[in-house]
Order: C-alpha cells, then sequence, then structure tokens
C-alpha cells in the first residue's frame, strides 16, 4: 500500500510554501515584506572573458530602469539612513535602496557610470525616480517634502499622499482659493488688512 501511495504521488510537485522575508538595515529590522522585491536584472555573461565565464554585474543604467524609484547607497552613510528614515515614515519600502560596496571590483565603474548623471563629485545616496535623475540627499528630501513623489508612491508602493496633510498641520490657517473668484479675493483683502 505505500509503494502504491508513492507512486501516485511521485509524478506530483510539492506545494510551494511562501517564505517569510524581513529587512534588516545596519541590525535593524526596516519592515516584513508581504512579498519578496523585484528581482533584480538578468546577469549577463561577460563577453570578453567567455572562457572564465564571470557574470557582468547589471549596469547603472539597467538598475534604474528595472525599477520605479532606486536610492544608491554605500555603507557607513548617515545620510543613506536619514533618507531610508525619511522615506520609511512615509511608507516607501526598504527595497528602493541599492547599497554599492565600495570594496567590490565593480565599485569604480559603477561610481564612473553614476558620476555621468551626478557630475565629478558627489555624495551618496544618489536617486533616480521613473529612470530619471533626481539628485543627492538634500535635493531629494526638498522633492519628496513638496509632494514631487507622491504620485509614484501611491501608483508603485500604494503610499497615501500626505504631503497636503503634511503643509495644513504646519499652518494656523489654510484657504484654498481659485483663480478669478471676487468672493477669495475680498476674503484675502479682508485677511491682508488684519494682518
Amino acid at each position: 500500500q505505500a509503494a502504491r501511495h508513492r507512486r501516485s504521488t511521485a509524478g506530483q510537485q510539492r506545494p510551494s510554501r511562501s517564505m517569510d522575508v524581513r529587512v534588516f538595515f545596519n541590525g535593524r529590522l526596516q519592515a516584513a515584506a508581504a512579498a519578496p522585491a523585484p528581482p533584480a536584472p538578468a546577469v549577463e555573461v561577460d563577453k570578453e572573458n567567455v572562457n572564465a565565464n564571470v557574470p557582468r554585474a547589471p549596469s547603472l543604467e539597467e538598475l534604474v530602469k528595472s525599477r520605479a524609484f532606486v536610492v544608491i547607497s554605500v555603507s557607513n552613510c548617515p545620510q543613506c539612513e536619514e533618507l531610508a528614515s525619511f522615506l520609511a515614515s512615509r511608507g516607501v519600502p526598504a527595497s528602493v535602496f541599492t547599497k554599492w560596496d565600495k570594496s567590490s571590483s565593480e565599485y569604480s565603474e559603477l561610481k564612473k557610470q553614476l558620476s555621468a548623471h551626478a557630475g565629478g563629485t558627489f555624495t551618496f545616496p544618489q536617486v533616480f525616480a521613473n529612470g530619471v535623475y533626481e539628485g543627492g540627499f538634500k535635493e531629494v528630501l526638498n522633492k519628496a517634502d513638496r509632494g514631487a513623489y507622491d504620485e509614484l508612491f501611491e501608483r508603485d508602493f500604494g503610499v497615501e499622499p500626505t504631503t497636503l496633510q503634511r503643509a495644513v498641520d504646519r499652518r494656523p490657517m489654510v484657504i484654498f482659493s481659485l483663480p478669478n473668484c471676487p468672493q477669495c479675493d475680498v476674503l484675502y483683502e479682508d485677511l491682508k488688512k488684519r494682518g
């Protein structure tokens, strides 16, 4: 009877098990991922060194095209950690970060490719959105604070935009008006007189 059971299940595959994936950054748990990160770009064989069959690392352009939002960081980078915290507070997953190893053989070539976008001298992190270079730490924080990435974050990560809410929360009074609105103009003049 056991032999019959083995024969009947021999051609069947075992059901796949879902993995519990967790993301750590500098030894701290960042987020429990519901689904694994998108696959990395395919690794190609170095055509100049076919005999050694050495895989070629993805280029910067391949990386940038493979994801909607890419943050390039390095180890021991306080600004990278600060940007990670800022984005995490907005609901952006840690999977947007790609950490480059300065001791790897590909680092100098990748840095050279990045300098074509960021200039000869730059710091980390460096950010790309929808395949377009966005800048470094300060530029990206300013753009994110103004809501430049709200639509992208909502579309690709399901993050509810909060830029307008944060702007309203920072001010004692906020008035929204329309162009060519006579009542808005009267209200504006009245508030202007009151100081």
